[in-house]
């Protein structure tokens, strides 16, 4: 009898180590039928809107996944080449060799870093031209501004 059963739908996607230009994901792998054996592809796409079945098309497709492992494995996969402070959302669906093709999974999002974290030994500067003494405030946003973007 044909397989006419598809893979289920990842339920526990989830993201990790996020950088200025990277993301972690990972998930369980779902099965062959259902929760059941080995799937045999995944596809896995991102977009700075959110990701629908109605817009899945138009986001974009990540290269080099993993081969999907037997059901109820933990699977990873870190997508690279993001761009800096943005929000991404992310996806996967999964197929089998028919294929049949599951529903879309959960969906979840990140907003990649805005710089790169000063090691401890960094030494920063930051100087300012302002009048302290008759503009406390502006001495004051200065600082705050220079210790969120560390």
């Amino acid at each position: 009898a044909p397989d006419t059963i598809a893979p289920s739908a990842i339920s526990n996607l989830a993201l990790s180590d996020v950088t200025t230009s990277s993301v972690k994901i990972s998930w369980t792998a779902p099965g062959d039928d259902g929760s059941t054996g080995t799937a045999s592809s995944y596809d896995i796409r991102y977009s700075t809107a959110n990701i629908t079945t109605t817009n899945w098309g138009s986001a974009t497709q990540v290269t080099g996944e993993p081969a999907p492992l037997i059901a109820g494995t933990a699977q990873s996969m870190t997508i690279t080449g993001l761009t800096i402070n943005t929000v991404y959302y992310f996806a996967i669906r999964t197929s089998d060799e028919t294929p049949n093709i599951s529903g879309l999974s959960n969906i979840v999002n990140a907003t990649t870093q805005f710089s790169t974290k000063f090691s401890a030994n960094s030494r920063v500067k930051v100087t300012t031209t302002a009048n302290v003494r008759a503009t406390p405030s502006i001495s004051g946003t200065l600082f705050v501004a220079a210790i969120k973007s560390f």
